[in-house]
């Protein structure tokens, strides 16, 4: 599972280029947007999905206080971990008003990340304390708003935006 496939595509169609927008003298600007893609987090420690060994354990050994250093396992690994995954989707619509000096954005969003990539506590018997996995599922939706504006655009000028998030955020497993 060390390589993974992630594609993604996105649309947008700028509805006030078309004629039967241009003739309601409502938008300077609207359009239409949707995408959809996969992507792949590899945010985690470098060679930490790879089984390790380790020196230094001293033993002893030939029964006349003499020692020697040892070798042993550093960690354990899942041969079965892959890529943590998220999907999303959005569909947003931007509009403009009075030459774009005030302006709109509303945007939709569902996000679902799977095989999250985490610690996962092992029983003190195991002789290791965690070991890396794909642990669950966590979902994101909500709406993005955003409203701007340029009031003044000659010698002084001014814009200003405000935004408002709302985020349901829920764990599957």
């Amino acid at each position: 599972n060390k390589w993974g496939y992630f594609p993604s595509t996105s649309l947008a169609w700028r509805m006030s280029e078309e004629e039967f927008i241009k003739d309601l003298n409502i938008f300077s600007d609207l359009k239409l947007r949707g995408s959809w893609g996969i992507t792949g987090n590899q945010a985690i420690t470098p060679y930490k999905t790879l089984d390790a060994i380790g020196s230094g354990y001293s033993y002893p050994y030939n029964g006349g206080g003499s020692t020697d250093v040892g070798y042993a396992a550093l960690r354990p690994t899942s041969p079965n971990l892959k890529w943590e995954t998220t999907t999303q989707t959005n569909i947003g619509i931007d509009l403009g008003f009075f030459e774009n000096r005030l302006t709109a954005t509303f945007d939709a969003y569902k996000k679902l990340t799977d095989d999250l990539l985490l610690e996962k506590p092992l029983p003190s018997y195991s002789g290791f304390a965690t070991m890396i996995d794909n642990v669950g599922s966590v979902e994101n939706k909500g709406l993005e708003i955003t409203v701007g504006g340029n009031p003044f655009v000659k010698t002084f000028k001014w814009s200003t935006s405000a935004n408002i998030t709302f985020n349901r955020s829920k764990v599957i497993s």
